[in-house]
This record gives structure tokens, C-alpha cells and sequence, in this order.
């Protein structure tokens, strides 16, 4: 049986356009390609979902969970979307609602199959961590279709987001290090492309301002969110003149730290007598290390109960507000952060 993929893909358009053609929605195909689709329709004998057909203004009571999963060797073990997903599943079953676990290789997947989500299927959308441009949602939003993003604090007006604070807590991180004594701290950027990356750069550039420190571009050092990333920027800021190395290094996030600390102890150099460490996530690894990784929590299962309240809420109430919500991490205080060392202290 025919797809709504398979008619898109024989009309040379999106499953979105599909859909709307076959809704009737004015405005999102002209006259020749709505003619072209209703052809290649009866052609294919395609029939519509039947549960959208009938059940086009009645509840699913189903939430879809909408994410790209390339790459990755498990969802429930991925430190990241695992308590996310957590969050998702114990707060819809806490409002009876079923879940839906929607993944592509890619994120431009998802952008074109977005309509085919909805074909019956759910009642909304939770986006884990979109990779999309600007402007992507504008034909769910103008659909009034209820979404969430998670992990993502888009610039777009009117987009429902819940995520962490990345700029206050970079800030908290790298004000702790100063607390200590701490002046010449390093970051260890994440991936560019993710907003949190760019985010913590500015917590700890506000945290430096505040503190009276002068920023130095030699001690940011772009890379990815990954412990070889974090190995080997590590190795590189350790090739520089002593008198230049930090005495501590703010990590993007843990795994960053992971492969910082790796990279510190084949150098010699003990933690955090000689360089403190600190990251951000608290992942299961932060507290396993040695000595145990002082970071930031992120409130991740918080984040995605709190997804399923702003989704349902859009659901029951056509046009409820679409707010931000940044949370606040929590500092986890282990060993791995000690004050500077005496032979450096003016």
C-alpha cells in the first residue's frame, strides 16, 4: 500500500505539501501542483490514513518524541536523551497519554516528513535537540500544531522551549574556579553548531568581566562535545609555555572533561593540585572519575516533564502561550577543583 512518502516522493514534493493538498489547506501548493498530486493520488490508488480521515478532531492521547538518531548505538543509553526521554515517558503516563519514539538518520528527514507525524498519529510534538534552520516550525506553528522543543533555546518568536540555562551555568562554573583563586581559566568549546556551545562562551565570558579578568582567545579553544575532543585540545594547551598554561580548564561538558583528564594524567600533572577541572551535564562518568568531576546538573529528566506539561497544555487550550523556560543547573561540588597552586599565587 502507498505511502504519503511515496506520493510526495512521485510528485517531487514534500509529504508536507501532500498533506495539505489532500486537506484542502489554502496557500501551500499552486493550482498545477495541487492537479499534479490529486493525479499521482488516484494513480497510486493511495488511500489516507484512515484514524486522520476519521479522527481529525478528536484526541490520540499520543505525544510524539521527535529526534535524529545517527550514529548513535542506543537511545536508552545515551547520557543525554536518555533522562530526557525518562521524563517524557513518567509524565505522560502520569496523564495517560502514550508516547511515540520518531527518529531519522538526519535531521533534513525530519524537516520533510513532518506532515506524516501528524497523519493521525499525535496529538503533538516534543523536538529533542532540533538541528534546523530558523524558520523551520513556521508551517507547524501557522498550523497551530502543538510542539516543544528540548535543548534549544531558539531565537524564534512564539516557540515553545524548554532547556538549561547554559549562560548561568557557565557562569556558575567558571565563577567557582575564581572563587578558588583561579585567574587563568581555559574553555573548552562543544560542538559550533549548537547554541549551547555559543551560549556557555558567554557565561564564561560574563563570569571573567565580573571578576576583573581580561579575556584571552589563546585560552578558548573551539572543538567538539566528546572526550577525544577533550583529549586532544587538552594535549594542546599543554604543548604551550608553562608560564601561559592555565591553571584551570572549564569543559564544555563532561566528556569534554573525560578525555581532559585522560590528557592531564599522561602529562604528569595531578588533579587538582596542579590544574582543577570542571564541567557540565553530570553525567554518570563525572562521578566515577578520579578524582570525582566537579560540574554543573542539568536538570534533564526535569526538562522533559516539564516538555509534556507545555505540549498538553497547547492541546487543551488552542493558542496557549508558547513560553521559554530556562532552568537552573545545580553545581555538584567533587574533588577535582582545588585552589591554585601555591608556586602560581602572586
Amino acid at each position: 500500500m502507498p505511502t504519503i512518502r511515496d506520493v510526495a516522493k512521485a510528485c517531487g514534493v514534500s509529504a508536507m505539501t501532500v498533506s495539505a493538498v489532500l486537506n484542502n489547506r489554502p496557500g501551500y501548493a499552486s493550482t498545477e501542483t495541487r492537479q499534479r498530486v490529486l493525479k499521482v493520488v488516484e494513480e497510486m490508488r493511495y488511500q489516507p490514513n484512515a484514524v486522520a480521515r476519521g479522527l481529525t478532531r478528536r484526541r490520540m492521547n499520543t505525544l510524539g518524541i521527535v529526534m535524529s538518531f545517527e550514529g548513535k548505538l542506543s537511545i536508552t543509553a545515551d547520557r543525554y536523551l536518555s533522562p530526557i526521554i525518562d521524563g517524557i515517558v513518567a509524565a505522560g503516563k502520569s496523564c495517560h497519554q502514550r508516547v511515540l519514539v520518531i527518529t531519522e538518520d538526519h535531521w533534513e528527514e525530519v524537516q520533510e516528513n513532518l506532515s506524516s507525524y501528524l497523519d493521525g498519529h499525535c496529538d503533538g510534538l516534543i523536538f529533542i535537540l532540533p538541528i534546523l534552520p530558523e524558520g523551520a516550525f513556521e508551517p507547524l506553528m501557522k498550523r497551530q500544531i502543538p510542539l516543544v522543543i528540548v535543548g534549544d533555546n531558539r531565537p524564534e518568536a512564539g516557540v515553545a522551549v524548554v532547556d538549561l540555562d547554559n549562560v548561568g551555568a557557565a557562569r556558575d562554573a567558571v565563577r567557582f574556579l575564581r572563587e578558588q583563586g583561579h585567574r587563568r581559566i581555559a574553555f573548552l568549546q562543544g560542538d559550533r553548531f549548537l547554541l549551547s556551545s555559543s551560549e556557555r562562551e558567554s557565561g564564561y565570558r560574563l563570569a571573567l568581566e565580573e571578576g576583573g579578568i581580561a579575556y584571552d582567545e589563546r585560552l578558548v579553544v573551539p572543538g567538539e562535545y566528546n572526550a577525544r575532543s577533550g583529549y586532544e585540545r587538552t594535549q594542546r594547551l599543554l604543548s604551550g609555555h608553562p608560564v601561559l598554561r592555565p591553571t584551570a580548564i572549564f569543559c564544555g561538558d563532561d566528556s569534554i572533561a573525560l578525555g581532559a583528564q585522560q590528557a592531564l594524567q599522561e602529562q604528569g600533572l595531578r588533579i587538582p593540585e596542579e590544574m582543577s577541572l570542571i564541567g557540565v551535564n553530570d553525567d554518570k562518568e563525572a562521578s566515577l572519575m578520579q578524582p570525582g568531576l566537579t560540574t554543573v546538573r542539568q536538570p534533564l529528566r526535569l526538562m522533559g516533564e516539564m516538555a509534556v506539561d507545555m505540549v498538553l497544555a497547547q492541546i487543551s487550550r488552542a493558542g496557549a502561550a508558547r513560553r521559554k523556560i530556562l532552568l537552573d543547573g545545580e553545581l555538584v561540588i567533587r574533588e577535582s577543583v582545588g585552589p591554585v597552586p601555591r608556586s602560581l599565587t602572586p
